[in-house]
């Protein structure tokens, strides 16, 4: 039944995403007992944004995982696959590509994810065929047309999220100068020697906010940020 595959659904991608965020701690040497670790597996099973993708059958969770893997990978400076993972997201939800910002950085990984996502979408092409990829990128472009559209703060569901709100109607201007100001700082910071990895969290973290989403949904993605910053 539609309700018994979604427990199983929800179960399998929380399954994950707590195992790649194991993961990813694990690759950071950090040490926490198993007290806090259970504590930090309630916060992300409790966290809004996590029910928000359980309660609809999102893929957001999934998606944060992945990330997670990545960031785990670019630890253990495994470039080509943690670049193959990182364009996961990125296909299945462009606006998730800031992700990738610390590609920019190494031509192995930047090769990689494009090379990977080349490959993902020619594979959803002769599976799905061009006529579904279509009707996707209008939903891509229009949104699903789900809810009240343009209503006002005081009209918003718990889940609504709009940042550059009151900008209307430039909002997506500032999404265009943080997506910008990103790929600059990601390709300087070979020269000012910045880790790595805080480039990753730096690409992860604005997908919220770069994003045209109008929910918490992308809110997900910054958990592996919070993880290796904090």
């Amino acid at each position: 039944s539609p309700i018994f595959s979604g427990i199983i659904w929800n179960v399998l991608t929380l399954a994950f995403l707590i195992w790649s965020t194991s993961k990813l701690l694990s690759k950071f040497n950090i040490d926490i007992d198993k007290k806090k670790k259970i504590i930090l597996y309630l916060c992300i099973v409790s966290f809004g944004p996590t029910i928000t993708w359980m309660k609809a059958g999102q893929i957001s969770g999934l998606l944060a995982g992945c990330l997670c893997l990545s960031g785990a990978t670019l630890r253990s400076r495994q470039d080509r696959l943690s670049g193959i993972i990182t364009t996961i997201g990125s296909v299945i939800k462009p606006f998730y590509a800031t992700s990738g910002a610390y590609l920019l950085r190494h031509r192995q990984r930047f090769l990689s994810a494009v090379i990977s996502g080349i490959g993902v979408i020619a594979i959803g092409l002769l599976i799905f065929g061009i006529g579904t990829h279509e009707k996707y990128l209008i939903v891509l472009f229009e949104g699903k047309g789900w809810g009240v559209k343009n209503v006002g703060p005081g009209n918003w569901a718990a889940d609504h999220f709009e940042p550059f709100y009151i900008l209307r109607p430039i909002k997506h201007i500032p999404r265009v100068v943080i997506v910008l100001a990103t790929a600059g700082v990601a390709m300087y910071s070979n020269k000012s020697k910045v880790p790595i990895e805080y480039i990753f969290a730096l690409g992860i973290a604005i997908i919220p906010i770069a994003g045209p989403t109008t929910n918490t949904l992308a809110l997900n993605a910054v958990i592996p940020a919070i993880l290796i910053i904090g």
